[in-house]
């Protein structure tokens, strides 16, 4: 089993670092070279419009063609752009590269959990387990990512993309490694030797044929599992909470601690990650809970850490209770990948995870597009009131529907 899947968990470390790469001081990065808050925000918009664009057919493309087809289109694409971000030096320019990371990003998505997934069940692995070991390659990723990034950004601020490029091409490498598998279904296109405009216009059908279907399975098997629908609406109500934070938390603690390197910076994305890998031990230990009340303990203490946060005074104490909140909120991602992946049948799990993300991202824009304009007229502490308030939403409308709904398998 570790031959099969231990390439797959090193595929994530460097996936990781190559965002964390840029990702642990971009925001500084963005305002020193000119940007306004208006322009960085319209980065995350290109970026999550287009990912609801590409997610589910790329997620079809998975289940139909190959998962490593797919994973790797997406490694490709995200080392190409990349090294294109390198030279990037107007707004524009910024924003097609970011639109070219998103389909990067969704050929991945689907695609990568459908994989482990694949080769946890041939080798008898719970799923849990799969992920939560994922999860330490995923944040040890972006540790060494967000340290050496911010390191190399404090001497020159394009470095960031030029080490992301390298990290990304670290996992083109490493995905040459990874074992194959794919699902015989035919969707082909007939007489593909025949390369013409009716051929194109075949496959194109084809695609949008494909695209309306999954669209419906998915819709489908989502009606008929209460634990799966709602599942997926208590992740993507949590996401529009943490928006309010992604964006803010790199000039706020700038400002508030009055760092001079941006080194600093790099350091506690580095210690977010950390956090992330002790919310995975965390949740190994809290064996005896069930998992749906470790997913409603972290959604309803990562509400009332951020209230506490408010609350405190002292800068130390606003960045320890923080971290607090991060760690509650990391606890959840293994746990609900998990569910959305056993209680979808096998051939439509690319699918499905692609479509929970699509969901997620159309709910993230609203978050952005809601939080943007609260930080501009009411302030940070107004925004992060307004934020516990989903978290903690959230994680009680989990508990109440859910707690004893017996799963239903197809």
């Amino acid at each position: 089993m570790k031959n099969k899947i231990f390439p797959l968990y090193f595929l994530q470390f460097f996936i990781n670092a190559s965002s964390a790469a840029y990702l642990s001081t971009h925001v500084i990065f963005y305002i020193k070279n000119g940007f306004n808050f208006k322009q960085i925000n319209s980065l995350d918009i290109v970026f999550m419009v287009t990912v609801f664009l590409f997610e589910i057919p790329t997620g079809l493309f998975a289940d139909r063609i190959s998962n490593k087809f797919s994973v790797g289109m997406g490694v490709l694409i995200r080392f190409l752009t990349l090294c294109f971000l390198g030279h990037a030096n107007s707004i524009t320019s910024f924003l097609l590269g970011f639109g070219f990371l998103a389909i990067g990003e969704t050929f991945l998505s689907g695609a990568q959990d459908a994989w482990i997934v694949h080769e946890s069940e041939k080798n008898k692995v719970p799923l849990e387990d799969a992920f939560t070991k994922l999860s330490y390659f995923s944040y040890a990723g972006s540790i060494t990512g967000g340290l050496v990034g911010a390191y190399l950004a404090n001497i020159q601020n394009s470095n960031i993309w030029s080490l992301s490029a390298l990290l990304a091409l670290m996992a083109l490498i490493t995905f040459l490694f990874c074992s194959e598998f794919k699902y015989n279904i035919n969707w082909k296109i007939k007489n593909r030797s025949n390369f013409s405009y009716k051929s194109l216009k075949s496959y194109y059908d084809q695609t949008a044929s494909h695209y309306k279907q999954g669209i419906i399975e998915s819709i489908n098997i989502i009606k008929k599992n209460h634990l799966l629908r709602n599942i997926i609406l208590y992740d993507a109500f949590s996401q529009f909470g943490m928006t309010a934070t992604v964006r803010i938390w790199q000039p706020y603690f700038k400002e508030l601690f009055h760092f001079e390197s941006i080194v600093y910076l790099g350091i506690i994305y580095a210690l977010f990650s950390f956090i992330g890998i002790l919310s995975s031990l965390f949740g190994n230990i809290l064996s005896s809970l069930s998992r749906e009340n470790k997913i409603f303990y972290a959604g309803l203490f990562a509400g009332l850490l951020l209230l506490l946060v408010l609350w405190v005074k002292t800068a130390i104490w606003i960045l320890v209770f923080f971290f607090i909140h991060v760690f509650f909120q990391m606890i959840k991602i293994p746990l609900v990948k998990s569910i959305i992946h056993e209680e979808t049948p096998v051939k439509n799990r690319a699918t499905m995870s692609s479509f929970s993300s699509c969901f997620g991202t159309v709910i993230e824009s609203f978050g952005f597009l809601f939080f943007g304009i609260l930080l501009d007229e009411s302030g940070i502490k107004v925004s992060l009131f307004i934020a516990s308030l989903f978290f903690i939403g959230s994680a009680f409308y989990y508990f109440y529907k859910l707690k004893n709904l017996e799963r239903s398998y197809e």
